[in-house]
């Protein structure tokens, strides 16, 4: 049998892969500076992060889901009831 390489491995794979950002794309999302960005991940407070090597990267999606979380809708009650 054959040894695949790497790349052949990547290529072949069928796991959906996802968009992953850098501290500094983080922060022109979010508004946080990268200095709040580091600060959150060592008091384990703020967005959930991967760690590659010595590398930090946020996904997209939880990035989305955090502003989306704090959204403010003027659309209904306080009681979350449709105005």
């Amino acid at each position: 049998m054959k040894q695949q390489t790497a790349r052949s491995l990547i290529r072949d794979a069928t796991v959906e892969t996802e968009t992953l950002l850098t501290s500094k794309e983080t922060s022109k999302i979010t508004r946080y500076s990268e200095q709040t960005l580091a600060n959150h991940r060592t008091t384990g407070r703020g967005l959930p992060f991967v760690r590659l090597g010595r590398s930090i990267r946020y996904r997209l999606s939880d990035v989305q889901r955090a502003i989306e979380a704090g959204r403010v809708s003027f659309d209904s009650d306080p009681d979350g009831r449709a105005a």
